[in-house]
């Protein structure tokens, strides 16, 4: 977004501008008049637009509020790490979903305009604190990030789970607090007939368990218990777990041998590791902190004091500013946070 001094900016341009949700500028114009607008339509058809003066007074005079602390956050991260910081937190109910994508590319656009970068960005954090979601979208911003870093770096403040644990395993080295944690990649897979959306592992143990009990008590069983069983399960939906679950590796082994470990590890290495995330656990929360990360075989480290101290300060600055605007996803950068969805 070209910013002029003499245009005057739609309400939701203005939102981008200030990195305030398109509500909550709204509420400032009509109810508060911090922000003034002028009318460039007519009485009867009014459309208001925000001038540049307004948002430099608006911006004046909350220099101490909840966006500059998160920038001055960044910045204080940024300048330990010596990188450049983009952040993506999301909500239990807006998780990881391929729309996200697009709004990757223009806050990483849009910091390499600020920062006049020409070329790819050095070094590249991506702060991220998800419970998962689409698995496809998770690989795709993962490779996105590649596009315009040299080095991709993932830290975790506290959760990245799943589908986030795909992104993270796409970078080159993940930075956890000793409160952080992984978990399990179990894709996400929607029900033919309910349009539930069900971890992929739970259909996976259910038919292991079906298989068990026919197994062990076959000629205990009453045949007509065993076809119920049955028909609990919607073919399509466990063709769509085997589909997955064969998906889910197949990303995986891509980003551990392309990024993590630049090809590095061995094909057996890398197999054991995704085994280990696509297998091994029952459960879908299953808490893979920094210990287990390394038992496992993945890149990751706890973070130094330093760090430690600005992930927690960011993080707290973040949640503050998501819970008070009730967001529930966010991608931004060091001077411009895009909100992608908001409490009903």
């Amino acid at each position: 977004m070209v910013i002029s001094q003499d245009r005057a900016y739609s309400l939701k341009e203005a939102a981008d501008l200030l990195g305030i949700s398109y509500n909550y500028l709204v509420n400032k114009v009509t109810k508060s008049k911090e922000l003034k607008t002028v009318n460039i339509g007519t009485e009867e058809k009014p459309i208001f637009r925000v001038t540049q003066q307004s948002i430099d007074e608006y911006r004046s005079k909350h220099s101490t509020g909840e966006q500059n602390t998160i920038r001055n956050a960044i910045a204080e991260l940024q300048n330990i790490r010596k990188s450049v910081i983009i952040s993506y937190l999301t909500s239990t109910s807006n998780l990881i979903e391929p729309i996200d994508a697009l709004f990757f590319s223009d806050v990483i656009e849009d910091i390499k305009t600020r920062k006049s970068i020409s070329g790819k960005i050095p070094v590249l954090d991506i702060f991220i604190n998800s419970y998962g979601g689409s698995l496809d979208a998770a690989y795709k911003i993962a490779r996105i990030l590649w596009q315009y870093a040299n080095k991709v770096n993932a830290i975790v403040p506290i959760n990245a789970k799943s589908a986030a644990t795909a992104i993270c395993i796409g970078t080159r080295e993940i930075t956890m607090t000793p409160v952080s944690e992984l978990g399990p990649v179990d894709p996400i897979i929607e029900d033919p007939i309910s349009k539930n959306k069900i971890p992929a592992r739970s259909i996976k143990i259910f038919l292991s368990y079906q298989s068990d009990q026919l197994r062990l008590q076959a000629d205990k069983i009453d045949p007509q218990i065993i076809g119920k069983l049955g028909d609990k399960l919607d073919p399509l939906l466990a063709g769509a777990y085997f589909n997955a679950i064969n998906t889910s590796k197949e990303y995986l082994r891509i980003l551990l041998n392309n990024y993590m470990f630049s090809r590095t590890k061995t094909e057996e290495e890398i197999e054991k590791i995704v085994e280990n995330l696509t297998e091994t656990h029952y459960s879908h929360a299953f808490v893979i902190d920094n210990q287990e990360s390394q038992k496992i075989g993945l890149n990751t480290r706890i973070a130094t004091k330093e760090e430690d101290k600005a992930i927690k300060k960011l993080m707290t600055f973040y949640s503050q500013f998501m819970n008070a605007q009730g967001l529930t996803k966010l991608v931004g950068n060091e001077f411009w946070q895009i909100q992608q969805g908001k409490r009903g």
